[in-house]
């Protein structure tokens, strides 16, 4: 209700009521849907953890969308892609030095850029070289000298529920904060909890709160990127416990 309210899909003041029940009955059901097949996976009719399958899916989708989208958009430069890779070859087509055409696909901002992506990534291989890491424990049983098994430990003994935890937490901070900025915009209270510009935060103590847009603003703001990471590694874990 809240989405509806803040107007993510649509002006709420032209909704009909069958309107909004039907949008609230979508997401409920999706939401449904999505626990009946991680139930059903993880009854063995499938290959792995379903939420962590779907997260997976779902991430690898919106990352191939954001660097080869061919959907064209109007910007104060003219008209630009909105893949990354794909507005980088356009740039270094239309643009008159390499450098001009590099520095704006690495930090534009009215698009995805490439710094969002080659950030994205270096993210998963780190998280993939970490979750690798793991060490054997020798275990010796005292009444059979001869008996020796191997115990292996893993670096990350958690699993990703405590980030998920952690997101739905923050989102729903981030989408009071969103209704209420767009309600009483005025009010200087609300604004210093948060204070927004359309879908982009810009201000506030929920600005510390949330990750950086790009590789530039993260430079740019070094002590709001140092306590962001230390504030999703604390919430995560505390979650872990």
């Amino acid at each position: 209700m809240g989405s509806i309210w803040y107007g993510n899909y649509g002006a709420a003041s032209e909704m009909s009521l069958v309107t909004m029940l039907l949008i609230v009955g979508q997401l409920m059901g999706a939401g449904m849907v999505v626990i009946l097949l991680d139930d059903m996976l993880r009854k063995g009719y499938g290959l792995g953890s379903g939420i962590s399958l779907f997260i997976v899916a779902n991430t690898s989708e919106t990352i191939l969308w954001f660097a080869f989208s061919p959907v064209t958009m109007s910007s104060e430069f003219g008209v630009e892609f909105e893949g990354a890779f794909i507005a980088l070859v356009h740039f270094l087509m239309t643009k008159n030095t390499v450098w001009e055409a590099v520095r704006q696909a690495f930090s534009r901002e009215n698009g995805y850029n490439l710094s969002q992506l080659l950030g994205a990534g270096g993210i998963f291989l780190v998280l993939i070289y970490l979750q690798r890491i793991s060490t054997e424990v020798k275990v010796i049983h005292q009444r059979f000298p001869g008996w020796v098994q191997s115990y292996r430990i893993r670096f990350f003994f958690t699993s990703n529920m405590s980030v998920i935890l952690q997101s739905m937490l923050i989102s729903n901070f981030y989408r009071i904060s969103q209704v209420l900025n767009a309600r009483f915009h005025h009010s200087q209270l609300i604004r210093l909890i948060g204070n927004w510009e359309g879908e982009r935060i810009i201000g506030g103590i929920l600005w510390y709160a949330a990750p950086p847009y790009d590789l530039t603003e993260a430079i740019a703001y070094p002590h709001r990127t140092l306590f962001y990471t230390a504030f999703v590694c604390f919430l995560c874990a505390q979650f872990s416990k």
